[in-house]
């Protein structure tokens, strides 16, 4: 599943109805997703860059990465 289809999935409520970004007429949030999603990890994979790390440690990273730029 594409990140965008994943993001379209995701349930909001707006004035007390439940939705999800897949009806959005003009398909715009699910594409701002995406963009936050990509800016997201370009930004980590620059800061993560430094070495060569096991996926464990990648998941370790990420928490501290999040942390340290409040998300």
């Amino acid at each position: 599943m594409k990140l965008k289809e994943k993001f379209e999935e995701i349930e909001i409520m707006f004035e007390s109805q439940t939705g999800s970004l897949k009806y959005d007429e003009l398909n715009n949030a699910a594409d701002e997703c995406v963009k936050i999603a990509d800016e997201f990890t370009i930004d980590f994979v620059e800061w993560l860059c430094d070495n060569e790390i096991t996926k464990e440690e990648i998941k370790t990273r990420l928490e501290i990465y999040k942390k340290e730029n409040k998300l």
